[in-house]
């Protein structure tokens, strides 16, 4: 006999808007302490001396942890995620940054010191007396000024700016489709910087036990597994000794992939003390150090013959890294957009270069989508111009263009597969169209510099 039930919506929505989540912040534990973080507030400078006698000698405080301490306990953040050689078998650099900042700072937000004590208030307190001593350095917050010869280092281990350089595709093939080809049309966009903003900021408990050497870790998360295996890198121990908790989570959006230096501090302060450390971030501390998303410039190039039909497409991304590579963000910039880089269209050529640069901002972390909402925005501003320029139709471009279902499975110019789909079903029709008023000729805007 087979049961039909009735779908009565989603589970959580009552409990949630009833107020009965459960966030971080709703869990506590007996002999808690709390932390609170001194942050830069200068995008770069030289750290010349931190003071921190008149926190240490407030009441309440426990413990006040700065990067010597965590260098001394070997506590690092885990190294970006590898990625396959770049151009000329160029490897992702990341500069040598630990949990706090030391010799320097490079972005607003990033902490420098963690201030323990009995309550968070207290632990406030004692933070606002820690004294930084800065000495100021020129900074440079955007990819056109970092790429400059004589723009400043935000590392001066890693020449130009430069962290990584992606390029796909065949770039001889694709340069001859496009002196061949009719008409070429030209865009340039920005998929701007954004902010997560989850609905709890983030927030992190560390409890440890001596006896097992287990870290019990309380954070908002997208994947226990991954967080998990990250924080046994940073605190030097085996995954078997992490055991990652969260309920209600409050939206992910791609930045709640990381274990940030905060958490690692946070269980490097519960180690020493023997008690829990609780920290519930600030919604202007999410702001300033939450990763941020996107911050791609979008350089697009789309060679048409005279009927319309796509010969080849070439793409240039500038993508703003910010002042150290994230865990998987090069990775979501480079190699995974390049493997549906040509859209839903048959497109017989390709060629690609990524270029990913250091500046003087908050890190940069794959967001909603992982690239692909940038991938549709160049590729289908690409078909509006050349429609508009070609005096096409934009639909019907689409449609002669489009994958048909007998096309699949079909196999993109850098070898991924579309293994199914049937997409003029789901609203295009799959029609054989020639166009009565082609525009041959170049398109004059400047091109790009592959």
């Amino acid at each position: 006999m087979t049961m039909v039930t009735r779908h009565r919506g989603r589970r959580e929505d009552e409990r949630l808007v009833t107020g009965r989540g459960r966030f971080t912040a709703d869990h506590a534990f007996e002999d808690e302490t709390h932390g609170h973080f001194v942050r830069s507030d200068r995008a770069h400078a030289l750290l010349r001396s931190i003071e921190i006698g008149t926190a240490s000698a407030m009441p309440g405080v426990r413990l006040i942890l700065l990067a010597a301490d965590m260098e001394r306990a070997g506590v690092r953040p885990a190294p970006p995620t590898p990625a396959p050689a770049g151009a000329g078998t160029m490897l992702i650099r990341s500069p040598a940054s630990g949990v706090f900042a030391s010799a320097k700072v490079t972005y607003v937000g990033q902490p420098i010191a963690l201030v323990v004590a009995a309550t968070a208030r207290l632990a406030q307190d004692a933070a606002e007396t820690v004294a930084v001593n800065y000495q100021e350095l020129p900074a440079v917050v955007d990819v056109a000024t970092a790429m400059r010869p004589d723009a400043p280092l935000v590392d001066a281990d890693i020449p130009g700016n430069l962290c990584f350089d992606y390029e796909y595709g065949d770039r001889e093939a694709t340069a001859a489709a496009f002196d061949g080809a009719a008409h070429v049309t030209r865009v340039r966009l920005e998929s701007q910087r954004l902010i997560g903003n989850p609905l709890e900021p983030k927030a992190c408990i560390a409890r440890y036990d001596a006896q097992t050497g287990c870290f019990d870790i309380h954070c908002p998360h997208q994947g226990l597994s991954m967080i998990r295996d990250q924080f046994a890198l940073g605190m030097g121990v085996s995954p078997d000794r992490i055991r990652i908790h969260a309920n209600d989570v409050g939206g992910g959006f791609g930045v709640r992939i990381e274990a940030y230096r905060e958490y690692l501090a946070l269980a490097e302060a519960a180690r020493r003390l023997g008690q829990p450390v609780k920290w519930i971030g600030s919604r202007s501390e999410t702001m300033v150090s939450d990763f941020h998303g996107r911050g791609v410039v979008l350089f697009g190039e789309l060679a048409l013959a005279a009927d319309g039909r796509f010969l080849a497409i070439r793409h240039r991304w500038l993508v703003d890294a910010g002042a150290h590579p994230s865990m998987s963000g090069a990775l979501v910039t480079t190699l995974a957009p390049s493997a549906y880089l040509v859209g839903p269209y048959r497109t017989p050529l390709i060629h690609g270069r990524h270029q990913v640069v250091l500046t003087n901002t908050v890190p940069t972390t794959p967001y909603r989508g992982s690239a692909r909402p940038s991938v549709a925005y160049v590729i289908e501003r690409l078909v509006d111009q050349a429609a508009k320029e070609m005096g096409i139709d934009r639909i019907d471009l689409r449609r002669f263009n489009l994958l048909s279902r007998s096309a699949f499975p079909y196999r993109t110019p850098v070898g991924s597969l579309y293994d199914s789909g049937d997409w003029p079903a789901a609203g295009l029709v799959d029609t054989e169209i020639r166009f009565s008023n082609p525009i041959g000729g170049f398109h004059a805007a400047p091109g790009i510099q592959p």
